[in-house]
């Protein structure tokens, strides 16, 4: 495996971007530079602590400092600070996920499906259509979880991917219904952030 270079303090999970399995740590007052293998890393930005970021992880706080044992989690009330590099699983990886609403069918993967069915259910496009139709992924983000089927194309690049309504709001931790809504009254209600910056793990 390759080498990380860390710094002490990690960032609050607002959103992730994908660095790859080696990467050079930032710089900062308080902040030194530790060497730890890891296959996939990401940048968190804002402040947090180990137990918020690791939720978004979709992990407990103690499988967390298993992967970052350099991060000192009992510093309070932020152990991790902006702009820090932290390790993630093998097999996960960090993307921005937005949603779409559907008022048309789509002929990506599944012509039979309604809009309204893809709007109440849990689907999801990537551009990596039409190989990965029906192939399934979890999105995680700050403590929520939501599993995927991908069913249509979408294009921003492979680290970015779309959800269906009722998706997102799961994964944003929303218990909206989207049955019966209007795309407006949906974003109203759920208070629409438009993007997240989330972990995804299966076929992402």
């Amino acid at each position: 495996m390759l080498c990380l270079l860390v710094s002490v303090f990690l960032t609050s999970f607002v959103e992730a971007i994908d660095l790859g399995p080696a990467v050079l740590g930032t710089y900062g007052p308080g902040m030194s530079i530790h060497a730890a293998n890891c296959q996939s890393t990401f940048q968190v930005k804002g402040n947090s602590s180990c137990n918020q970021v690791a939720s978004s992880m979709a992990k407990t706080e103690n499988e967390f400092k298993q992967l970052n044992p350099w991060i000192d989690c009992n510093v309070r009330p932020f152990s991790i600070i902006d702009q820090t590099i932290v390790c993630l699983s093998p097999g996960t990886s960090s993307m921005t996920v937005s949603w779409h609403w559907f008022n048309d069918i789509t002929f990506d993967c599944f012509p039979s499906i309604k809009p309204t069915e893809y709007n109440s259910g849990y689907f999801a496009g990537s551009e990596k259509i039409p190989a990965d139709c029906g192939k399934q992924g979890t999105f995680s983000w700050n403590g929520n979880s939501v599993t995927v089927t991908y069913a249509w194309r979408t294009t921003g690049g492979l680290n970015y991917h779309e959800v269906s309504a009722t998706a997102f709001a799961k994964l944003i931790g929303s218990r909206e219904i989207v049955v019966g809504k209007t795309v407006e009254q949906f974003q109203v209600a759920i208070q629409d952030p438009g993007k997240v910056g989330a972990l995804c793990a299966g076929v992402c």
